[in-house]
């Protein structure tokens, strides 16, 4: 950047501690003031070894702070299930919840002294409740389940 040797460097440097002007230390040193300038304003090797120590101290600090991230990201990934495999999951519990619905009133019909056709009738509602459960269907009845009323008056 300038043209100036080290010892020319140091010598206007210390003509600067001293108060001495740029131009006085151009006259001196035989060049202009704006080259003096320039020289001084570039950092000595003490400066220039803290500023390389701090580069390292924050490189250090980002490598460990990359090696976090990494660890969060390995733990996020393990957290994640494939969309896919939840999904046959899902279907496969729910198609035995279903076999469990339907096998309901053969296993109970006999107990409650229900007759064949009773029976039909009872898996056939519980067959239509699992679809409509299946497609987000919702058919509501007449009756209130909770307290057997009608349903319009029920509403009032």
């Amino acid at each position: 950047m300038t043209t100036l040797s080290q010892d020319q460097i140091d010598q206007a440097r210390a003509l600067r501690e001293q108060g001495q002007s740029y131009r006085k230390i151009a006259a001196q040193l035989g060049t202009t003031d704006s080259r003096i300038m320039k020289a001084l304003k570039q950092p000595t090797a003490e400066k220039t070894l803290l500023i390389d120590q701090i580069r390292q101290q924050r490189l250090v600090r980002l490598k460990h702070q990359n090696s976090k991230l990494a660890v969060e990201v390995k733990r996020l990934h393990a957290a994640t299930v494939d969309a896919e495999e939840m999904k046959r999951h899902v279907l496969a519990c729910n198609s035995i919840v279903k076999l469990q619905l339907l096998s309901l009133p053969q296993r109970v019909g006999l107990e409650l002294g229900l007759t064949p056709e009773q029976v039909a009738s009872l898996k056939q509602s519980v067959q239509e409740c699992c679809n409509e459960l299946a497609y987000e269907r919702e058919r509501l009845p007449q009756t209130c389940p909770t307290c057997g009323e009608a349903r319009k008056e029920h509403a009032k």
